[in-house]
């Protein structure tokens, strides 16, 4: 639920991987820059393994010292000593088989520096990637707003519980699940001040947005990821009668979890630091494959952007020469979740188009909020061309390098559009928007709006890694068609 199960992979496989790094490393160390016999140094097979007993050292050292079970995000010190710890006993494990095998071959000199190696390089990676999540929580990225749906104490002890777990987690408020008309129950709330703010621990403030017949206007008003509902014990005291019933009698007992009417999500059990939790997702859930589609935005990316430098500079020379005005455009458009952000983009229209948007209003070819016109009269001759083959789109590499797009995904809407979806269209915004989807490989502008919609939420719906393969590749003949491009 909060990325944790993704962070211990990433730092396992890339632990395990830079092991495979120091142990080589260390071989050729030994055998060039510290010959000190005549005799020849054994081939790398013979050393092979030390390597095994390495991997088995450090799993199994991980294991009992639980160096996975905590988010990098926190207590990063320990985290090194462990490593450390682990890494010097990885040292004398391995002299201690040598010695009880007898293999009076190995050198103590590659011995240690495979074992200085592991706790340098490891090291280095946890302290990089923690920083990686500082800088993103700096920046405001990878930071998920959850609303809480409850009331009173546990409302505010769970709110509590999330902002000192700091898995990135802003708590944005707390809604009431009491009628409006049960004012009584909110008014004697000694947690809720005057100020329409709920007091926690530690000085944390949360505030009161409102109650639980508001929440369509607040999920549409502010930047929610997730809701938890904290359902009172008392609406479910039958229930908890019978489980304790069967508890003591030594009977097992189950809960079905299928007593909520849906047609999207997907029923999920989490633990959140020892507090159960069933989720309803509607977005794409595995977080390996969402981090290798992540790595691969951010390299591909970088790829385009240094590469691709010199064929940019000449479209800014050609967008200069032909027009005046600045070279990139930069407009407001709303992300995941409805974050709004700055997407950049080569200029294909004159310098004051926006100022005349309403004239040329009568020219949209597109149904629904969206605006598309294949004769717009305020498209420069040069940006009619960047068009046709979407060049003008090459600067959103950099927002797919920041953080705020992907590769593959939802086109990222206008603000003022999204006020004007109906509430299913809105559900497109639920996941990070990208460069290309379905639709720009499907026709783009030539397809309906409520198809479009449709499209994206299949795509939302059916997220593989192996569907945004295929919808990269199919990009570059529908690029190089232009069909739809205007």
């Amino acid at each position: 639920m909060f990325r944790k199960r993704a962070a211990r992979k990433i730092l396992l496989i890339g632990d395990l991987l830079l092991i495979f790094l120091a142990f080589l490393l260390a071989y050729y160390l030994r055998k060039y820059s510290f010959d000190f016999s005549d005799k020849p140094f054994l081939s790398v097979w013979r050393y092979l393994w030390a390597f095994g007993v390495a991997l088995i050292t450090w799993l199994g050292g991980a294991f009992f010292l639980r160096l996975y079970l905590r988010h990098p995000a926190y207590n990063t010190l320990p985290q090194l000593v462990k490593i450390i710890f682990i890494a010097s006993g990885t040292g004398v494990i391995i002299t201690f088989v040598a010695f009880f095998f007898r293999e009076l071959h190995m050198s103590r000199l590659f011995i240690l520096f495979f074992a200085c190696h592991i706790a340098i390089f490891t090291c280095i990676f946890h302290m990089a990637y923690f920083l990686l999540i500082i800088y993103h929580r700096y920046k405001g990225y990878n930071i998920r707003s959850v609303l809480i749906a409850g009331h009173g104490q546990q409302a505010v002890n769970m709110a509590d519980h999330l902002t000192a777990i700091d898995y990135g987690i802003k708590v944005a408020g707390i809604i009431s699940m009491v009628k409006k008309s049960d004012k009584t129950a909110i008014e004697t709330d000694e947690l809720l001040s005057e100020d329409k703010i709920y007091h926690g621990k530690d000085g944390n403030q949360y505030p009161f947005l409102g109650h639980i017949f508001d929440l369509a206007s607040i999920l549409e008003n502010h930047v929610i990821d997730e809701v938890i509902f904290i359902v009172d014990s008392r609406q479910m005291k039958i229930v908890e009668q019978g489980f304790s019933l069967c508890e003591e009698l030594g009977v097992s007992a189950r809960l079905m979890l299928d007593f909520f009417p849906r047609r999207i999500a997907r029923a999920e059990v989490d633990n959140l630091e020892g507090v159960p939790l069933l989720s309803f997702v509607t977005t794409p859930t595995n977080q390996m494959a969402l981090a290798i589609k992540r790595s691969f935005d951010v390299l591909f990316s970088l790829v385009v952007l240094i590469c691709g430098a010199p064929f940019f500079l000449l479209i800014a020379a050609l967008i200069k020469a032909t027009s005046n005005g600045p070279i990139f455009y930069r407009q407001v458009r709303s992300g995941q979740n409805g974050r709004q952000f700055i997407l950049y983009k080569f200029r294909t229209m004159d310098q004051d188009a926006e100022q005349h948007q309403d004239e040329v209003r009568c020219l949209n070819q597109m149904s629904g909020p969206v605006f598309k016109s294949a004769s717009d009269p305020r498209l420069t001759k040069i940006g009619r061309l960047l068009r046709s083959f979407s060049l003008d789109e090459l600067p959103q590499f950099y927002n797919v390098l920041a953080g705020d797009m992907s590769i593959v995904g939802p086109r990222p809407p206008l603000p003022s559009e999204v006020q004007l979806y109906k509430r299913w269209q809105r559900r497109r915004l639920s996941v990070r928007p990208g460069i290309t989807c379905i639709w720009q490989v499907s026709g783009r502008n030539q397809v309906d709006f409520n198809r479009w919609m449709e499209m994206d939420l299949f795509y939302i719906d059916n997220w593989s890694l192996w569907m945004d393969t295929k919808i990269f590749l199919r990009t570059i003949p529908a690029v190089l068609s232009r069909r739809g491009a205007y």
